[in-house]
């Protein structure tokens, strides 16, 4: 016997299911003759799975400031930076994961090449506080997008008066996320 089959998925709880098969019988027994015969049999139908789905893999992206992380303008991570980031491994031994992906953004304050150069240095921090608490290095990556990705524009903190008041503005520019 031979055959092959296919399912086509229909819905989220349904299929289609194709299935092809050769049965070849060497006639042992006599039954018409002394030649070989076979047959092909083709059905098709629904496939309906009872019972629970397996879990679909989830994606989940955690947002840390780099201000809690980091000094200002700094990829140095501070006590606190790196009590953060340990717990995050800690963390992630008691789950399955496949990979962990670490982005670093700044806010638009220096030059573009300035700021990508930073937050690729504070993604590279964190990738490897990360592989020092036990995360395998190959399951990780680290990448920085500069000022690419603004969470808070210079249009809505323009009002502000002063610098220190633009870097509080600024603020939720400045993070690492992990996902």
């Amino acid at each position: 016997e031979a055959g092959a089959g296919f399912l086509v998925p229909v819905g989220d709880n349904a299929s289609i299911r194709v299935d092809g098969l050769y049965r070849y019988d060497d006639n042992n027994d006599g039954l018409r003759g002394a030649s070989d015969f076979g047959d092909w049999i083709v059905t098709a139908g629904v496939y309906i799975p009872f019972g629970t789905r397996a879990a679909r893999p989830s994606t989940r992206t955690f947002s840390l400031s780099a201000d809690a992380l980091f000094p200002f303008d700094r990829a140095t991570l501070t006590p606190t930076g790196v009590s953060t980031i340990d717990n995050f491994a800690r963390d992630l031994d008691k789950v399955a994961y496949d990979s962990v992906r670490v982005e670093g953004h700044t806010d638009p304050l220096g030059s573009d090449a300035y700021n990508q150069d930073l937050s690729q240095r504070r993604a590279d921090t964190v990738e490897g506080q990360l592989v020092s608490e036990g995360v395998p290095s190959d399951r990780v990556s680290a990448q920085g997008y500069g000022e690419s990705r603004l969470r808070v524009t210079e249009a809505d903190c323009a009002g502000a008066g002063s610098r220190a008041a633009l870097i509080e503005c600024y603020q939720p520019n400045r993070r690492v996320e992990v996902t």
